[in-house]
């Protein structure tokens, strides 16, 4: 057997590696193992995540639901800027906060358009509201549903 047949890198090393790598790197050092697989997810969400379009929505529901709810607990900050939802990416979303409420770790939180955004489904507002850990939260374009998120927030902003 050749030595190349028996090369391989120590996991630390390939985490250093993902440390230090953007998103796209990160996702395919993911697929090499099963431990990076189960640590990637850190490294990728660190910076936090940023919904800019609708399709991203179901994207980043799918991921979280992976390994959960392992994946929560490193999200510390949302940006959601795509206004107004179709209902089936609405509930999903809103599904994902109601059935992991307790294991979200968001701590900025930043909506975009929020009137449009919350008036996507009627239960949006209160599964945001669920959201317990919020320090630093931003949002523009205030109606009617974003002042109810307000009222209705458990967190301490």
């Amino acid at each position: 057997m050749s030595e190349a047949a028996d090369a391989y890198l120590n996991v630390d090393v390939l985490l250093n590696i993902m440390a230090m790598s953007d998103n796209t790197t990160i996702c395919r050092l993911m697929r090499s193992s099963r431990e990076l697989y189960h640590e990637g997810p850190k490294y990728i969400l660190r910076r936090g995540v940023r919904l800019k379009k609708v399709s991203s929505v179901s994207s980043f529901v799918m991921f979280m639901k992976a390994e959960q709810p392992h994946r929560f607990q490193s999200l510390r900050r949302l940006h959601i800027s795509t206004g107004c939802l179709p209902p089936s990416d609405a509930r999903a979303l809103e599904q994902l906060l109601i059935d992991n409420e307790s294991h979200f770790e968001i701590r900025r939180l930043t909506i975009d358009h929020a009137e449009e955004f919350f008036d996507s489904t009627p239960g949006l507002v209160g599964a945001f509201a669920l959201v317990h850990t919020v320090t630093d939260l931003t949002m523009s374009e205030i109606g009617r549903r974003a002042s109810l998120f307000l009222e209705r927030s458990r967190s301490k902003v």
